[in-house]
């Protein structure tokens, strides 16, 4: 029933105007409840993998970026603390699992954002911990897989260099991604990586005027 709320009403709710606190509601009450079971069930994985996803759903709707949230960015981020917690632990056992490490990839990108929006001094920590995990991300998947997750994954460390003024280092990384996504094959252009190609495109744009390129 958990998996439930966070994955298919959670998803449904996504597209109802106005619905982000019964989103907040409804993700608070399904990790409350899996929490509970994790208590009892020691050392789960399947359950530790679903809290992750949980947690890091849970930090989107209290304050996460321009989602649409309440505006809890301290609360995002002991939701995002507890997110990594549970993916760390998982990779510590399955570190060779690809899906596991674009899990950890995500959630170690958001806690990074998160952090930097609050100024922490361990924002630059974990950036550099996202990027570690990206470069181990194209050593790790299989030939061709992937290379939606490393194209998303450089655009995200580009855009966490922009955040802190390094434009000669996001201009680099942005432009990694687009070469990844421009070499996609066409079964795996869906919409959404065809989306984040047009947002790395535009990061890119922005960071090219700033040294007033602007042919290129």
């Amino acid at each position: 029933f958990s998996r439930s709320l966070l994955f298919d009403v959670h998803t449904a709710l996504r597209e109802v105007p106005g619905a982000t606190s019964a989103r907040r509601l409804l993700l608070d009450r399904a990790v409350d409840f899996l929490e509970g079971l994790a208590a009892d069930a020691g050392g789960d994985r399947a359950l530790m993998r679903v809290l992750a996803t949980g947690y890091q759903q849970l930090a989107e709707v209290q304050g996460l970026g321009s989602t649409q949230n309440v505006g809890d960015a301290a609360g995002a981020l002991t939701s995002l603390d507890k997110a990594a917690g549970y993916v760390d632990r998982l990779r510590v056992d399955e570190p060779a699992d690809v899906p596991l490490l674009t899990l950890a990839i995500g959630i170690h990108f958001a806690r990074a954002a998160a952090l930097g929006s609050l100024a922490r001094p361990e924002a630059e920590a974990e950036a550099s911990r996202h990027a570690a995990l990206i470069d181990e991300l194209e050593r790790r998947a299989p030939p061709g897989r992937f290379v939606v997750d490393m194209a998303r994954g450089h655009a995200n460390i580009g855009r966490l260099y922009a955040d802190t003024g390094n434009f000669s280092a996001a201009e680099r990384e942005y432009g990694r991604a687009v070469d990844l996504f421009t070499g996609l094959p066409d079964r795996e252009r869906t919409a959404q990586a065809i989306s984040a190609n047009a947002t790395a495109l535009k990061r890119l744009g922005a960071v090219l005027m700033r040294r007033q390129a602007y042919a290129e």
